[in-house]
């Protein structure tokens, strides 16, 4: 379950009980990306230096989300399937790429 992820009728906040533990040690190893499944939207949330992604949005039936996180949502894609693509060089390229090939949203961490 997503460490950070927009209310809905599934999927609260605040649900995963791994959540503080997740983030104490992301922060204390200077974790620049976590990426989540489960919840069936893709969220990307920017906390604290960390990009946090939910990328699930691969197929099923999707939930409708606020795209409001603890930290306020960067960007929510609703009703569009699709994929996470991490390209991996001298920095990470992230991109939500939808089923038809449009980038929805694209991001880089150093």
């Amino acid at each position: 379950k997503p460490y950070i992820t927009s209310a809905n009728a599934h999927h609260g906040p605040g649900e995963n009980k791994w959540s503080s533990i997740i983030d104490a040690a992301a922060k204390k190893h200077g974790v620049k990306l976590l990426i989540a499944g489960h919840n069936h939207i893709y969220e990307h949330f920017m906390c604290g230096g960390i990009h946090y992604v939910t990328s699930a949005a691969a197929g099923r039936k999707f939930y409708a989300g606020e795209c409001k996180g603890t930290c306020g949502g960067v960007k929510c894609v609703e009703n569009t399937n699709g994929f996470l693509k991490v390209s991996v060089g001298a920095s990470l390229l992230c991109q939500f790429i939808s089923n038809s090939g449009q980038e929805l949203d694209s991001f880089q961490i150093a």
